[in-house]
């Protein structure tokens, strides 16, 4: 599980949340229906299977869209390539 938060130092508040999945159909314990591709389940499965480095960029994007930007970004040793701090560095978020 990917957590997205809002903290003052003292308090944290989940903002936005992503349950990871893996793409290969072998490993996945329980295949889901399948859905309209227009719909927001659709996107949400499909962001589940994403990299995770990719489904955190993907929250703080959409976390920005609706005016909650990240001035500060803390990263877990899971998602801390440089790749990944490049990426947020450049969506203007100081590590």
């Amino acid at each position: 599980m990917l957590t997205m938060g809002w903290t003052d130092g003292s308090t944290f508040l989940p903002v936005n949340s992503i349950l990871l999945s893996t793409d290969n159909k072998k490993n996945r314990v329980n295949e889901a229906v399948s859905l309209d591709k227009r719909t927001v389940g659709y996107k949400r499965r499909k962001l589940s299977m994403a990299k995770g480095t990719e489904a955190m960029l993907e929250l703080l994007k959409a976390a920005k869209t609706v005016g909650i930007p990240a001035k500060y970004v803390l990263f877990d040793s899971w998602f801390s390539s440089p790749k990944s701090l490049h990426a947020v560095k450049n969506l203007g978020a100081d590590l």
